[in-house]
Parts: C-alpha cells; sequence; structure tokens
C-alpha cells in the first residue's frame, strides 16, 4: 500500500547498549536536515530492554528512512549515538540531550556527505496513555480499490490538541502527528514521502460517527470515523444488520418440484422497483460468501442505495441444470411480484452463477433488460482445466520438452471423464497422468493409491463431468437484445482471464450480441484488489469487492435499470 507498507512496528525491540545516565526512555520527534536539503521528518524510539539497557527504533517518511531498529544504539550519560540506513547508506546521527530533558540535538555524517547535518528532536508524549483521550477508527481509500484502517488517538490539553495514529495493517503504531485546530475543526498531518504534499485529515472530533477529509493535494476524499474503533473491521464493505433497506424471505413451494427459498432486499421508498436478480458462485449460499467474504451482500448494498432491488437466491447444494431450472422459477415469481418493476430487471452471475444467468437469456429473452457477467467463464472446463495444469506446471519450472507428455495424458483423462467411463478405465487413466507429471517433475516412484482413487472420484461427479464439457461458446450467440457486460480481474488463479473475456466476446459480438468487456488489473476471481502479483490468501484480503467493479456496474446499469442518477455513497470516488 505505497509508503504505509514499508513502515513497520515503532515500538519494535532490538537490545542496545548499556544505559549510563539519565532518563532518555520514550518518543522523540523532530527533523533532521542535511547540508543543501530541507528538513525531514524524524521519530525516534528509546525503550527500556531490562536490565539498565536500552533498545531503539527510527523512522522517517519524508526522508526515506523506513521503520527500523537500532543495533547500533549507544546511550552514554545525555550523548546518544545511532546509524539507521536510508536506502542503501548508513547516516551516523550523534546528539545531546537539553539541561531540561526535553529535547535532544546534534549532528548528522555519511560516507557521502561532506559537511555534516543537523537533527533537532523533542520528547513527545504517548497520547494513549493519557486519560480521558478519545479514539476514532476509519478505513482510509489509499488507491482506488485499496482501504487501509487507521486508528487516530486524541487529546485535549487546554487550546490544544496532541494527537497519535496507528495503520495496524502496516505495523505502524503510535506515529505522532501535527495537529492544527482552528473552531473546533482539527488537521491531522503526516508528512509524505520524498518531495510530496503532505497528507492531512480533517474532522471535527465529538460524535460518534463524524465525517472528515483524507488525501493531499487534489487527491482528497470523504471518510468517516467511528469514535472507540480501535481495533479493524475486518470487513470494511460488509453491512451490519438493521440493513439500510427492507429485506423480505420468499419461499416458492410446489407440489411437482422442490422448495425454493431466498431474500428481496428493497431500497427505502415506495415500489415498484428495478431488480437485480444475484446468482452467486457454485457451492455458496445466498450472500456467495467465501472466506466471510459475502460478495452479493456487499452488491445488494450498493445497487440498494442506487434505488435498485435485488433477490438473492439459496442455491447452494444443487448442480448447474437444478441451479438453472430453479432460476426459471424465480423469474416467473419475479414477473408478478407487485414490488418489482417488471420492465428493469437484470441478472447478475459470478462465476458459475454468470455461466447459468446467460443460459437463462438465451433459453427465455423476455423480461430481462441486462446482464452482468462477473468472472464467469467463457470457455468449456475442459479447457480451463488444462490452461491451468499448465500453467501451475510452468511455474514449477518443469523441463519445457516434458511439458506435452502431461497435458498429453492430462486430456486424456479429462476426455474420458466427460465421456463417463467405467472407473476402471479412470484409474488408468488417471495413473498415467499422474505418473507422467511426477515423473516431469523429478518425483520417482508411481503415484500413491490415494490421489489415483482421488482423480476417479472427480472424474465420476456429474457436477465436475457438466463443467467438463459446458461451453460457454455455444450460448453467447443467442443471446440477442439483451445488453451485457462482462468483467474480469485479469489475476484471476481460477482461469485465464483474458483468454475467457476474450472467447466470450468472439462468441457474442459476430452474432450481433451487445458486449462490453472489461479487464481490470490487480483484481483475483472474486473481483477482490490483490495487486500485480497476486496469490493473497482471500482470508487475508479485507476487501469484499473493489469499489471499481461495483462503480463499473453500476455506471454501465444506469441507462438499463437504474431510474436515478444519484451517487451510492458506499462507492470510493476515483482519484
Amino acid at each position: 500500500m505505497s509508503w504505509l507498507a514499508a513502515v513497520v512496528l515503532l515500538g519494535s525491540t532490538l537490545l542496545g547498549s548499556v544505559f549510563q545516565g539519565g532518563d532518555l526512555a520514550g518518543r522523540w520527534t523532530g527533523a533532521w536536515t542535511l547540508p543543501g536539503g530541507g528538513a525531514r521528518d524524524l521519530v525516534v524510539s528509546i525503550e527500556p530492554a531490562g536490565e539498565g539497557r536500552f533498545a531503539g527504533t527510527a523512522v522517517s517518511l519524508a526522508g526515506g528512512m523506513q521503520s527500523q531498529p537500532l543495533p547500533s544504539l549507544t546511550v552514554k550519560g545525555d550523548v546518544v549515538r545511532f546509524e539507521p540506513m536510508v536506502g542503501h547508506e548508513r547516516f551516523q546521527f550523534r546528539g545531546k540531550r537539553s539541561e531540561d530533558g526535553q529535547s535532544l540535538s546534534g549532528i548528522v555524517s555519511g560516507d557521502t556527505i561532506e559537511t555534516a547535518g543537523v537533527f533537532h528532536l523533542d520528547r513527545h508524549p504517548m497520547v494513549r496513555a493519557m486519560p480521558d483521550h478519545i479514539v476514532y477508527g476509519v478505513d482510509i481509500p489509499v488507491s482506488v480499490d485499496e482501504l487501509v484502517p487507521l486508528t487516530v488517538y486524541l487529546h485535549r490539553r487546554g487550546d490544544d490538541w496532541l494527537a497519535e495514529v496507528d495503520f495496524p495493517e502496516s505495523g505502524v503504531l503510535g506515529y505522532p502527528v501535527d495537529v492544527q485546530g482552528t473552531d473546533g475543526v482539527l488537521m491531522l498531518t503526516l508528512p509524505s514521502p520524498g518531495k510530496g504534499d503532505p497528507v492531512s485529515l480533517t474532522m471535527q472530533p465529538g460524535e460518534p460517527t463524524v465525517t472528515g477529509l483524507w488525501g493531499r493535494g487534489q487527491r482528497v476524499r470523504v471518510v468517516e470515523l467511528e469514535r472507540g474503533r480501535a481495533t479493524p473491521t475486518p470487513r470494511p464493505q460488509v453491512p451490519a444488520p438493521p440493513y439500510p433497506w427492507h429485506e423480505y424471505e420468499v419461499q416458492i413451494e410446489s407440489a411437482e418440484a422442490p422448495s425454493l427459498s431466498g431474500v428481496l432486499a428493497t431500497p427505502l421508498g415506495r415500489p415498484p422497483f428495478p431488480l437485480a436478480v444475484l446468482v452467486g458462485e457454485a457451492g455458496t449460499d445466498r450472500n456467495s460468501t467465501i472466506a466471510e467474504h459475502p460478495s452479493l451482500l456487499v452488491l445488494t448494498k450498493a445497487l440498494t442505495e442506487a434505488g435498485v432491488a435485488t433477490l438473492r437466491l439459496d442455491l447452494d447444494g444443487a448442480d448447474f441444470v437444478s441451479r438453472r431450472r430453479a432460476l426459471r422459477r424465480w423469474m416467473e415469481w419475479v414477473a408478478v411480484s407487485p414490488e418489482i418493476d417488471h420492465r428493469l430487471v437484470a441478472l447478475i452471475g459470478l462465476g458459475e452463477g454468470g455461466s447459468i444467468a446467460a443460459r437463462h437469456v438465451a433459453a427465455f429473452d423476455e423480461g430481462v433488460t441486462a446482464l452482468v457477467l462477473l468472472s464467469a467463464p467463457g470457455l468449456p472446463g475442459r479447457i480451463i482445466e488444462s490452461m491451468r495444469l499448465r500453467a501451475l506446471l510452468e511455474q514449477s519450472g518443469i523441463e519445457v520438452g516434458l511439458l506435452p507428455g502431461v497435458i498429453s495424458a492430462h486430456d486424456a483423462y479429462l476426455d474420458l471423464a466427460i465421456k463417463n467411463v467405467h472407473a476402471d478405465a479412470l484409474s488408468a487413466s488417471a495413473k498415467a497422468w499422474l505418473g507422467a507429471q511426477r515423473a516431469a517433475l523429478g518425483i520417482a516412484g508411481s503415484p500413491p493409491d490415494r490421489d489415483v482413487k482421488a482423480a476417479v472420484d472427480q472424474a465420476m461427479d456429474p457436477t465436475w463431468q457438466y463443467w467438463l464439457s459446458f461451453d460457454p461458446r455455444m450460448t453467447m450467440p443467442r443471446i440477442r437484445g439483451v445488453p451485457t457486460l462482462a468483467i474480469q480481474g485479469d489475476q484471476d488463479p481460477t482461469v485465464d482471464a483474458a483468454a475467457n473475456l476474450t472467447a466470450l466476446v468472439d462468441a457474442a459480438r459476430p452474432r450481433g450480441v451487445s458486449i462490453e468487456p472489461m479487464l481490470l488489473t490487480g483484481l483475483n476471481h472474486r473481483l477482490q484488489p490483490v495487486g500485480q502479483r497476486g496469490g493473497a490468501a482471500p482470508a487475508r484480503i479485507r476487501t469484499t469487492i473493489a469499489p471499481s467493479v461495483l462503480r463499473a456496474i453500476l455506471e454501465w446499469l444506469k441507462p438499463h435499470l437504474i431510474r436515478s442518477s444519484t451517487p451510492s455513497p458506499s462507492i470510493v470516488p476515483a482519484p
């Protein structure tokens, strides 16, 4: 997360030299300056480490000094020496405490500077240790898609205020900040890396929830600070009941078919409402929850704030065909619901839910105004599985000449699975594929029986067989008269996002289907921000759906579905 990711715990402990003088323990803040350069912030912490020994850390955000322990720290009397690193260069700081013990001043030298610089630090009280201090928590939008938890500690001392902040996700704890107050409005200022403008947070403390401004220069965003929230919210986008919309449990009973259940969420206001029917990923609940990320609940919040009702369905235990038939029954219910504007109905599908939504539109083109496919496959499962194995083997460093043999054996195994052949034939094929793979990876011996059995069991699973054989390219040409939005993240480890998106478009456009593709950078299969390296475990990601995705969906739906263009307060504005 830019410069914050480099800053670590200010209170890190590393044993320094024996303390021989007065009490220098505490936090010291100020600035250091080199000849010909401007002042740069500096924070030094000196802490007791037992038996008269001390430890220290130092950090300078604007000065490029990452937070670091100070193994070189020596304290003799009132004299302190330490040697932090700035990039690849080591600097020597030597200072002495003032007579009143509240400041520390000295010189800065280094191997590459001819004339010494200077530094000056003042003892800074620890706000969180003061009685009657105030705590506010907020999720700061440091980029279009990234929310970072920030905790602010405030203490009023007469007409002045003291403040320090924590960025818990980065390990930055107790960083002192400058505070300017006017008529009860506070502006907290943090240094910015290099020569950038300072980052500021403007707020008026007092209420349980405070609206503030965060940012620098032209990049300022509105944020809401919650009083008493010292611990970050694990899932900041996930709404908590009571929800700011109405919810109704819906049941569909039938003597000829299984009962269906779902939940209709309607905006605050008068019906009828536009509707988005949300179809989640296979094997998930009505919110398409994975790793405590209820994607469709977060999408419901954004849509209802924009004036659109949503219908979330309980289809977690059904296979592809059963889910498709259930969606048909739900759409029949939608057509007669008095709370729905039947002229304005969209289908939004996530993952396999996108394939089910597309199949419905292809078969029954009435009653659907727009279609949104989120991380939906564009190629048959057989091809996706083959591409996935190839990518994994290439990442493992397998010898290029051995790769075709492994892929060929794997493709033969997939072909037999699609044909639903006898278990003995599947077992022989699975053993041949796994054996070729082990040999190519330099692993001796035959594949374990448990691995062969697991491959056979998977190949005999009807749901997996359907996934292998289902071809979205046969569905897309039949979606006529229904505009379609297809969004993929380029860091999707489940499918090759670019290849699948291209397949959807190439199958749709030649037949006159209106489709708008979006390949968004730095997003995974769940459309969460993971950067350009990807690989982050879903449980460790705080963002449930990237705000850029929510914004793209709402903007695209406006001409098709949304009657009011009032912006949604849950969407982070673009910088």
